[in-house]
């Protein structure tokens, strides 16, 4: 949005997770009366959340648009590898950390920390 529209990016970024808050919000409330959330768990990632929200919206006026630019390039370059990996977990290119003991209790998905550490299958484990 910020490149396309010519909005500032602070203001796109805003706009975005403003957008998916909405959608989280509305999947959380349909999931939570379907009996797919444990509200014992729920309540403390929760506060969680609300606490890093009101630190983040303080800390957002007094960061560096460009280093802010850099970082959620980053993170964003980080899940986009994890998502790959736990693609190819799914096409039978399975991380050995994601098998575990047995690979029946596993969903494939090794995380991004399995790619760093060597434990694909094939190569050893540092």
């Amino acid at each position: 949005m910020d490149r396309i529209m010519r909005l500032p990016f602070k203001v796109s970024t805003t706009t975005s997770n403003f957008m998916i808050g909405v959608t989280a919000a509305v999947s959380a409330g349909i999931y939570l009366s379907r009996g797919y959330i444990d509200p014992g768990l729920a309540m403390p990632v929760m506060l969680g959340g609300l606490v890093g929200a009101f630190a983040g919206s303080r800390l957002f006026v007094a960061v560096n648009t460009a280093a802010l630019r850099v970082l959620l390039a980053v993170a964003i370059g980080a899940l986009a590898v994890e998502m790959i990996v736990h693609g190819l977990g799914r096409a039978g290119l399975t991380c050995r950390a994601a098998r575990g003991p047995t690979s029946e209790s596993s969903n494939g998905s090794a995380g991004l920390a399995s790619l760093l550490t060597g434990s694909w299958a094939g190569t050893t484990a540092p």
